[in-house]
């Protein structure tokens, strides 16, 4: 685009002195040969070209400017679409980390889950325990009320025992 400017820029150049010449030529022109008939009609021909000449290098110029502006649109756009290119790597990035976070996450998950599972068994087995035992405490502590029952009475057979043996001793003795 620049390329294409410069050259614009010079053909503009290069007809303004072309048309400056021209017009010099044309007015030494006139005043060396101004008898001569038929060369009005001539002259306007080259004026009118040098006209449109000039309206062609003023379009050049404005073209040259519309094309500094679109080739700094482009850059811009170039810019923003690199940016926008940045923009989705980055979002493809994230959703790849995202990816692997629920990978992560699934498998914390199921072993979560197994480590519940293991935990709830223990937990059941432990109550179980718990269950056995308190049958078994309840079955010692029947024990223990029979045993404590069969203690009594065998200690109250031992007081009747040695009542009588204190009695027979005595009565052994006789009156004293």
């Amino acid at each position: 685009m620049d390329e294409v400017g410069m050259k614009i820029a010079e053909h503009q150049e290069e007809a303004m002195q072309n048309r400056k010449k021209l017009a010099e030529a044309t007015r030494e022109f006139k005043r060396q040969a101004p008898d001569i008939k038929g060369m009005g009609p001539l002259l306007k021909q080259y004026q009118d070209e040098i006209d449109r000449l000039s309206k062609t290098a003023s379009r050049a110029a404005e073209l040259e400017a519309q094309c500094r502006k679109i080739a700094q649109e482009l850059a811009e756009y170039k810019a923003e679409s690199s940016s926008i290119k940045n923009q989705d790597l980055t979002i493809r990035k994230l959703e790849d980390r995202m990816q692997e976070r629920e990978l992560q996450l699934t498998a914390m998950l199921a072993e979560a889950q197994a480590s519940l599972v293991h935990l709830e068994h223990e937990l059941t087995m432990a109550r179980l325990r718990i269950v056995d035992t308190s049958s078994q405490l309840e079955a010692c502590g029947t024990q223990v009320a029979e045993l404590e029952a069969n203690l009594a009475a065998k200690q109250a057979l031992v007081d009747r025992l040695e009542e009588d043996l204190v009695a027979s001793r005595r009565a052994a003795m006789g009156p004293v």
